[in-house]
C-alpha cells in the first residue's frame, strides 16, 4: 500500500507555542499553501482514486476538504501528541525544570495531564496496524508533524529517540509503502 503523509499548513498560532491538540484555525496563507500540498501530491504520483484519512482537528480535515472531492474519512489516532497542562502556553514560560526533566526523557516520560512519546507512538502504530489489515491500496493521512514522525519510526527510517531529527515542514509531504 502506498501512503502519502501531509502535514497540515501553518496554523494560526503564535510562534513558540506549543499547541499539540489544541483544535486552531489556519493563517490567510491556507489556500495558497493547500494549493502547493495539492500539487506536491500529484507529483509524487498520487492518484484521484486515493482515499483520504484525517486528524479530526480542522488544521487537517480543512486541508483534506481542500485536496479531495471525496467524503473525508476522520480518525482520532491521527491527532497531535497530547501535551497536556502545555497546551496553548508559550515554551518559554513552561517552568524550565519540569521541561528539561521531560525532555531528558521524553518517549517514556509524559508531559503534564498528556501524553508520553511511547503513548503517542502506540496509538499511531495501532492505526498502521488497522490499516495494513485492510485492502486500500492508496491512502494519504493529512495529520501532524509528530504523527508522521511517529509513522516514519514504525517504518524503521528513524528511532522515536531520534526522529525530531527528522525535518516536518508545514505542508510537507511524504510518500511511503506501508
Amino acid at each position: 500500500m502506498v501512503i502519502y503523509l501531509v502535514r497540515h499548513t501553518t496554523p494560526d498560532v503564535e510562534k513558540g507555542v506549543c499547541y499539540g491538540q489544541s483544535d486552531l484555525g489556519l493563517t490567510k496563507m491556507f489556500p495558497s499553501e493547500a494549493m502547493a500540498v495539492k500539487q506536491r501530491l500529484l507529483d509524487l504520483g498520487c492518484s484521484e482514486l486515493a482515499v483520504f484519512i484525517s486528524s479530526p482537528l480542522q488544521r487537517c480535515y480543512r486541508l483534506a476538504c481542500s485536496l479531495s472531492d471525496q467524503t473525508i474519512q476522520t480518525d482520532a489516532r491521527l491527532m497531535e501528541m497530547n501535551f497536556g497542562a502545555w497546551e496553548l502556553q508559550k515554551w518559554d514560560d513552561i517552568d524550565e525544570d519540569t521541561l528539561r526533566q521531560w525532555s531528558d526523557d521524553f518517549v517514556q516520560r509524559p508531559c503534564p495531564r498528556g501524553e508520553s512519546y511511547q503513548i503517542f507512538y502506540d496509538r499511531v502504530a495501532a492505526f498502521l496496524e488497522e490499516l495494513k489489515r485492510g485492502d486500500k491500496k492508496e491512502v494519504v493521512l493529512v495529520t501532524h508533524g509528530g504523527v508522521i514522525r511517529c509513522v516514519l519510526a514504525y517504518l524503521g527510517k528513524t528511532t522515536l529517540e531520534t526522529s525530531f531529527e527528522v525535518t516536518v515542514d508545514y505542508g510537507a509531504v511524504f510518500r511511503e509503502e506501508l
